[in-house]
């Protein structure tokens, strides 16, 4: 396995992309979900969106819990990646 699409994923309505070199790479469009609607869908495309961020903030969060003390800029960097899936 390659990894994931590199660069800092974003999102335009249902749709997840990366831009390269002002080229918009497609990763995931999201299409309406039943009985939630547009905001379940929505709510599915920024969680797609996130996933880089969640991943590194999983990533730290490993590293954080296996040392003393925790580092509290490691917390509000997981939490922030956790606001950002969710908002």
């Amino acid at each position: 396995m390659s990894g994931h699409t590199k660069g800092k994923w974003r999102r335009k309505n249902r749709n997840v992309f990366v831009m390269h070199d002002k080229i918009r790479i497609f990763i995931a469009s999201v299409f309406k979900c039943m009985p939630g609607g547009k905001a379940e869908s929505d709510a599915n495309a920024k969680l797609i969106a996130a996933a880089p961020d969640l991943l590194t903030a999983c990533e730290v969060a490993v590293l954080a819990l296996t040392f003393e003390p925790i580092n509290p800029e490691d917390i509000e960097f997981i939490k922030k990646a956790i606001a950002e899936a969710t908002k």
